[in-house]
């Protein structure tokens, strides 16, 4: 059972595991998308990853969920938008 941390919308898409949502009470948290490493935007398909989590979820709103903080403060989510696992789908789609 997924246990959801919140829902938000996406404001910005840092790169291909990285995004930034809008909470209800109007707060910016970086949220990084758990089980997934993604290129950066320099490195060989970095723009082509970020431009698919751009895709999948771009001011769309989404669901956190089993958020936690890794030992560097930051915020690693799965996260869902249109009923899809976004993480799930970034591996899918290379």
């Amino acid at each position: 059972m997924l246990e959801t941390l919140l829902i938000a919308t996406v404001i910005a898409i840092s790169d291909g595991d990285t995004l930034t949502v809008l909470t209800p009470e109007n707060q910016q948290v970086q949220v990084r998308l758990a089980e997934i490493d993604a290129p950066e935007r320099m490195q060989p398909f970095g723009s082509r990853s970020r431009q698919s989590l751009s895709n999948l979820c771009y001011r769309k709103p989404v669901k956190l969920a089993n958020a936690r903080t890794d030992r560097d403060g930051h915020k690693i989510a799965s996260v869902y938008c249109d009923g899809t696992n976004v993480n799930t789908e970034q591996i899918r789609r290379g």
